[in-house]
């Protein structure tokens, strides 16, 4: 089925499914703060040492309370960490790549990041957009250079740096 279509289109789907992949790495975080939660609760139910004892004033929390806002805490977690999955798959599967221009790389750092501001034009308008950039990738940028953005094609006003996904 994926012999008869161009190299180029070839080729874009395997970047979409790179692309993929990497969303779903990233989903680890979501998933270490639920075990943290359910790892209190084991310590609570081992050796009695209650993590949610601020949550009721400094008074023990039972354990069944505690359960019952680790299964709560859970379910938020899941249902915006599947939100989330589900938009941005929607963004690369959508996503075409055009060429912007970067109108100002901030000097300003924040945990290993840098503010990149970009313009582009999609389909005869023009956007402008900005995404926090890894320091090291935001060094090789400077005003008025070339940047490849990803935009998506149904709302244009959505875009992001191609580098920034590869990363």
């Amino acid at each position: 089925m994926g012999e008869d279509r161009a190299p180029s289109t070839m080729e874009s789907d395997a970047l979409r499914k790179e692309r993929k992949i990497q969303v779903y790495a990233h989903l680890g975080g979501a998933v270490f703060a639920m075990a943290l939660i359910w790892l209190a609760i084991a310590v609570k139910l081992i050796w009695g040492f209650d993590f949610f004892r601020r949550l009721n004033h400094g008074e023990p929390v039972s354990t069944a309370n505690a359960i019952y806002i680790a299964l709560g805490f859970s379910v938020l977690v899941t249902l915006l960490m599947l939100w989330r999955l589900r938009s941005t798959l929607i963004f690369i599967d959508r996503g075409v790549e055009i060429v912007g221009l970067v109108t100002s790389v901030s000097p300003l750092r924040g945990r290993g990041k840098r503010p990149v501001r970009f313009a582009y034009e999609y389909e005869g308008r023009r956007y402008y957009g900005a995404a926090d950039i890894p320091s090291d990738l935001a060094a090789t940028l400077k005003a008025d250079s070339a940047i490849v953005l990803i935009v998506d094609a149904k709302k244009p006003k959505r875009a992001t740096p191609k580098m920034k996904i590869d990363t």
